[in-house]
């Protein structure tokens, strides 16, 4: 189990285990009516009492929901022995044979579990990334207590996928729905393996879209929020809209306690749709890269700067990246990707890793409060990655001007940097260093003494003043700061 910071816990659903839950018993098949329940549309589901669709999804799901048992080798130090070694021992069992040389690290086998759901009837199914992490072993087992091995087709860290594959045919399997008709008050259920309760089934309502940004979560983010009763063991299972379709893929909890509080988090099974292709056919995922870094604009900031509060501030620009080459340039501030309005970090991050490389999008960016369009050629994401510099023309014969805003500053090879700071400068409030080099003031780039001089008389006689600040290879949020 992964605990998360800070107060509330972000929990992975994945805890260890002793042993193997007692096989449940197989669900039978049930009818409504003169109609078989595995045969029912979307319209004589709606017909449907309440009670007789719970059924009907459950019928469906139950036999198409699988555990997920890993086995994953830890190594241990080896100063662990004594209490611990019993604690081990109980819970997980001892695989060693022999006793283990001294100052040697030993191997133990951990066991844990999770959830997965069949998606095709020749043994494909999903999962979470997390749940068979480093697993040197998988086995899952069907609500009839059939078992069968499995093995990893491929897997996605920064979407929390997993691709397995066990051998067979005629599987039953689960339909993959449609998560962007999803509504807030939307009916859904889950179904997995909470605490090894083999075929568990639990339903709520969506109880909002679009989570991003969880602590602790992965790369890529679009939660559906839900009240379902999910806990750990539930990682990798469906979750099922009322008409019997997968929506989401179970991944996560926000909670105290270490249990379902009624903030559950599913992936939506559109990702999850973009991804299974990828593993199936190499194993792996590519994703586009645009070569930015990214900083969310806050209303408050976006308040203090006169624009709207929407988009992206970008820091940093790569070097020899998509971004870099269509023009654009650290503090700019992406308002738009495709014509899709970027609300904040996430989405931009979203919607890059959801283009294919080679595609050609357009961007729209604030420059100066301008609007600017950019056009870019998405590229694969390359191993290591360079921010773009723009050093200052090197001018150290002229002397520092008399302090603006009470910083000190002196001209050298990198450009006009900051070398003090009067104890009255309204930079106090402001994480501004020794050594950090002017970029730009009211959006003019600064180049040497001379730049800095002429664009900060000009702001002195506004009243106010715009600086951005370089800090290695990135850019400060914009400081709107006064004259006295």
């Amino acid at each position: 189990i992964r605990l998360f910071p800070p107060a509330a816990l972000l929990l992975a659903l994945l805890p260890p285990i002793a042993g193997a839950p007692a096989p449940a018993t197989a669900p039978k098949e049930s009818k409504v009516g003169k109609v078989t329940a595995t045969a029912l549309t979307r319209e004589q589901l709606s017909g449907l009492s309440l009670q007789d669709t719970y059924r009907t999804i459950a019928d469906r799901s139950l036999s198409a929901v699988v555990s997920v048992y890993v086995e994953v080798a830890l190594e241990e130090s080896p100063e662990i022995g004594g209490d611990m070694d019993d604690f081990f021992n109980f819970f997980f069992g001892n695989p060693r044979r022999g006793k283990p040389r001294p100052n040697q690290p030993r191997e133990r086998t951990q066991q844990a579990f999770g959830s997965g759901f069949l998606i095709s009837e020749d043994g494909y199914l999903l999962s979470n990334d997390h749940v068979v992490h480093n697993a040197r072993k998988i086995t899952v087992k069907f609500a009839n207590g059939t078992e069968y091995p499995a093995k990893v087709v491929g897997t996605d860290a920064d979407t929390d996928l997993a691709l397995l594959k066990i051998e067979g045919k005629a599987f039953t399997h689960l339909s993959l729905g449609d998560s962007d008709v999803l509504r807030v008050g939307d009916i859904v259920v889950a179904v997995g393996n909470p605490f090894g309760l083999q075929s568990t089934f639990t339903t709520g309502v969506v109880s909002a879209k679009g989570r991003t940004q969880l602590a602790e979560g992965p790369r890529f983010q679009n939660f559906i929020q839900t009240d379902v009763a999910i806990n750990p063991g539930n990682s990798g299972g469906p979750l099922i809209n009322i008409f019997g379709e997968v929506v989401g893929i179970n991944s996560m909890i926000l909670s105290r306690s270490g249990g379902s509080m009624g903030l559950s988090f599913s992936i939506p099974v559109n990702m999850a749709k973009e991804v299974i292709e990828q593993l199936k056919t190499k194993g792996s995922v590519t994703r586009g890269w645009l070569g930015v870094g990214v900083m969310d604009l806050t209303a408050d900031k976006a308040k203090e700067l006169d624009i709207p509060a929407k988009g992206v501030y970008l820091p940093e620009i790569y070097s020899n990246s998509p971004a870099e080459k269509a023009g654009l340039k650290p503090a700019d501030i992406l308002i738009e990707f495709n014509g899709k309005e970027i609300p904040n970090s996430q989405e931009l991050v979203n919607l890059v890793g959801r283009t294919p490389p080679g595609t050609r999008i357009t961007l729209t960016v604030l420059r100066a409060n301008e609007k600017k369009q950019f056009t870019a050629v998405i590229e694969t994401r390359p191993a290591q990655q360079t921010p773009s510099t723009s050093g200052g023309k090197a001018d150290d014969g002229k002397p520092a001007p008399t302090p603006y805003l009470g910083l000190h500053v002196k001209e050298d090879k990198a450009g006009v940097v900051v070398t003090g700071m009067e104890d009255d400068s309204p930079f106090r409030g402001y994480d501004v260093r020794r050594g950090d080099l002017i970029y730009q003031v009211d959006y003019n780039t600064v180049a040497n003494l001379a730049d800095y001089t002429k664009f900060m008389d000009a702001a002195k006689a506004k009243g106010k003043a715009i600086v951005i600040f370089r800090r290695g290879n990135a850019v400060s949020y914009p400081f709107v700061v006064r004259f006295r």
